[in-house]
């Protein structure tokens, strides 16, 4: 039976993807800020899931750290099993 709560599940996953890499590559929010466009209050709460980002905040973000969208969708399609609802 599919999941309806998977896409929302999905999202945030992605969204701590993006934060685990900027870490990972010690990027702070300021230089995240400032190669993305998205000032750096903004992603501290997106990273600490109090916004929901738009697709193209997402993208900003994703780009600015020279990460490919579909991988990180990818893999949280690996890490939350389950299909999703219609």
């Amino acid at each position: 039976m599919p999941n309806p709560q998977r896409g929302r599940q999905l999202c945030l996953r992605v969204l701590e993807l993006l934060n685990e890499e900027r870490k990972r590559r010690k990027v702070t929010k300021y230089a995240l800020s400032q190669r993305s466009g998205v000032s750096p209050q903004m992603i501290g709460y997106i990273e600490k899931g109090e916004r929901n980002p738009t697709l193209e905040v997402v993208c900003r973000l994703a780009a600015a750290l020279e990460v490919d969208l579909s991988k990180l969708f990818r893999q949280a399609e690996k890490d939350i099993p389950g299909p999703v609802a219609e």
